[in-house]
């Protein structure tokens, strides 16, 4: 089935669609989030510290929680052309939002995973004072990479060193993106969006409803975020 409406605005969405997919696909091998963990030796004024980092691609660290990108970038690219070639289609849009709201919604949940401490300031904790949260639970799609990164710590000679810990215990890490994450999260957002309000013209023909009902499920989602980081800072 397709569509008959403004040919130059779904020329520019199959356009849209087909750089989001060819710069998440980059981004994905770029250094995206940059983890790290601190340890010491001592205590007091003769304390010693350490400081271990790690750079991680979305492309070398194949997870379940990194497959939104790696697998949606080459499919919106593919999108992106076929909308190009053939004309507006619905599997073709229902196929875009899909990908670009899971997408989006990974995103999030790794965004609300980074969280970095200068080095002075030792590392993040999972949860809070009155919370008991393991790594894996506060971090789940890091938590493989962090375990990897103190395993490789604690095989270090200075390890051997009986004073020697890590500042956090097993649950302490910082995280923050890099190149690779700032350039794939925008796109998502912009992206998701955008193919929402495509998916509701199929069915819905005034363009300010579908608008409409677009605006409202984003305000719906940074409201959401906005009481999520309110309860965070309590």
């Amino acid at each position: 089935m397709r569509i008959a409406a403004e040919p130059w605005s779904h020329r520019l969405f199959w356009l849209a669609c087909l750089a989001a997919g060819l710069v998440i696909t980059v981004a994905c091998l770029l250094p995206a989030i940059e983890i790290g963990d601190t340890a010491y030796i001592g205590a007091g004024d003769e304390q010693r510290g350490f400081v271990f980092n790690r750079s991680l691609t979305l492309a070398g660290y194949v997870r379940p929680g990194s497959l939104p990108f790696l697998v949606g970038g080459p499919l919106l690219t593919l999108a992106g052309l076929y909308g190009l070639a053939r004309g507006t289609r619905v599997p073709a849009v229902v196929l875009v939002c899909a990908v670009s709201l899971a997408a989006t919604v990974q995103s999030l949940r790794i965004a609300a995973e980074l969280q970095w401490t200068e080095i002075d300031s030792g590392v993040a904790v999972c949860g809070r004072a009155d919370e008991d949260r393991t790594l894996d639970e506060c971090a789940p799609f890091l938590a493989p990479a962090i375990r990897d990164l103190q395993r490789e710590v604690l095989a270090r000679p200075i390890a051997r060193d009986p004073e020697f810990g890590l500042l956090g215990g097993e649950d302490g890490y910082r995280a923050r993106a890099l190149v690779g994450w700032r350039l794939l999260q925008p796109v998502v957002f912009l992206l998701a969006p955008w193919a929402s309000y495509r998916l509701l013209r199929l069915r819905i023909q005034q363009p300010p409803i579908a608008f409409a009902l677009v605006t409202l499920g984003v305000l719906v989602v940074l409201l959401v975020l906005f009481l999520r980081a309110l309860e965070d800072l309590a």
